[in-house]
C-alpha cells in the first residue's frame, strides 16, 4: 500500500467542505495527482463547495491550486 486517505464531510449553514488526510508517502510523484482529482470529483458528486486537506506545509507545493488559511489548504470546487 502506498496511500491511504482519511475523508469527513463538514456541512456548515453556508457551504459543505470534504476534508481529507494523506496518510502516504510512497512514490508521492506517481499517485498524487490522481489521488487529488478522484477526491475533488468525490467531493462534485456529493454536494461539497470547497475541499481542504490537513497536513504539513509541504502539501502546499504538492497540491495544485490550494493555499494556506492557518495550515489546513482549501480548493474550491
Amino acid at each position: 500500500m502506498e496511500c491511504a486517505v482519511i475523508t469527513e464531510m463538514a456541512q456548515y449553514p453556508q457551504k459543505k467542505i470534504l476534508r481529507y488526510f494523506l496518510a502516504g508517502g510512497k512514490n508521492l510523484g506517481q499517485w498524487l495527482t490522481e489521488i487529488q482529482e478522484r477526491i475533488e470529483k468525490f467531493a462534485k458528486r456529493n454536494g461539497c463547495d470547497a475541499v481542504e486537506v490537513a497536513g504539513r506545509k509541504g502539501w502546499i507545493k504538492k497540491l495544485k491550486g490550494y493555499s494556506s488559511p492557518v495550515f489546513i489548504i482549501r480548493k474550491e470546487i
